[in-house]
């Protein structure tokens, strides 16, 4: 496990907060992604978005899990896997 990260103060504004998740999610090898939406109330982090796995989804989680232990995270994201059509085109295939 990853230690909490030294630049991360608890007494933070939620918005600042949101981009130090948003930054983390960026530069975090294991994620680098761009487009989660994050919102932060209190210590309640809520993580949103669409991903193409569920260990994409609880990667992201584990991230910022680790960025701010002390914060419950809800992580709302969906799956959505990408299926090739008969044309040949890329497109989302919705999981229930």
């Amino acid at each position: 496990m990853v230690p909490r990260r030294p630049d991360v103060d608890s007494a933070v504004p939620d918005q600042y907060l949101v981009e130090q998740i948003r930054r983390a999610l960026a530069e975090d090898p294991r994620t680098g992604v761009l487009d989660v939406g994050v919102e932060v109330a209190g210590n309640r982090v809520v993580l949103s978005g669409t991903v193409t796995t569920d260990e994409r989804a609880t990667t992201i989680s584990a991230v910022v899990e680790e960025l701010l232990p002390d914060h419950n995270i809800d992580n709302q994201m969906s799956v959505e896997q990408i299926a090739e059509s008969a044309a040949g085109r890329i497109e989302p295939e919705h999981l229930s």
